[in-house]
């Protein structure tokens, strides 16, 4: 499924598909405007009940804390629920899909500094958000790591507008295994950040 912006848009990645000798017989195009390219964060998280049935779980999407536009991008998980017919499931609190990481075992990994900020979630406990993830996403294990607001990355010289989303720094690569990212040059502006978080990283 490839989501694009008018008519125009679409013809030009058909053209594209064509050149490079790649059938459409699997691709199916949706024009659904957007007002950035980062599907991953405001898209749909799809989950899948007992009996395999699909649905969408809706998470509000404001921007990256209010930094960008995101009227378009929050009706985008809308509009695929309702494209591909399947149920949503409309939460208010305010999410990106990078910064959800599942190992398909019940454990979740995420950053605080993204999800517990006051850019986007203010005066809502941990406990709130741990609640609304399990009835959610089926999981049973949060693993929190402290991550690093944007605001402290600029003091280093860095950028960085999600908050330390979890895919910039940790992903599963099987229900076992995480990788992680890391440099061993201690003059690097980022190695305190990245310190902090494998150590909570480690404890859990």
């Amino acid at each position: 499924y490839i989501c694009v912006p008018d008519e125009k848009r679409k013809e030009h990645i058909k053209h594209q598909l064509h050149f490079y000798s790649i059938g459409l017989d699997n691709i199916e195009f949706h024009i659904i405007p957007t007002d950035d390219v980062w599907s991953r964060d405001n898209g749909p998280t799809f989950v899948v009940g007992k009996e395999g049935e699909l649905a969408v779980v809706n998470w509000q999407f404001n921007g990256w804390g209010g930094r960008y536009e995101h009227k378009l991008d929050n009706l985008v998980s809308i509009q695929i629920a309702r494209r591909l017919g399947i149920p949503l499931f409309q939460v208010s609190l305010v999410a990106e899909g990078g910064n959800l990481e599942v190992n398909g075992k019940g454990t979740l990994l995420l950053t605080r500094s993204a999800v517990l900020n006051d850019n986007r979630n203010p005066g809502v406990t941990q406990e709130e958000v741990e609640r609304i993830f399990k009835t959610h996403l089926g999981v049973r294990n949060i693993i929190w790591l402290p991550g690093m607001k944007t605001e402290n990355f600029e003091e280093v010289g860095w950028s960085d507008d999600t908050d330390t989303h979890i895919d910039t720094i940790a992903r599963f690569v099987d229900p076992e295994t995480i990788v992680y990212s890391w440099t061993d040059d201690i003059t690097d502006p980022v190695y305190p950040m990245l310190r902090r978080n494998r150590d909570a990283l480690r404890e859990a």
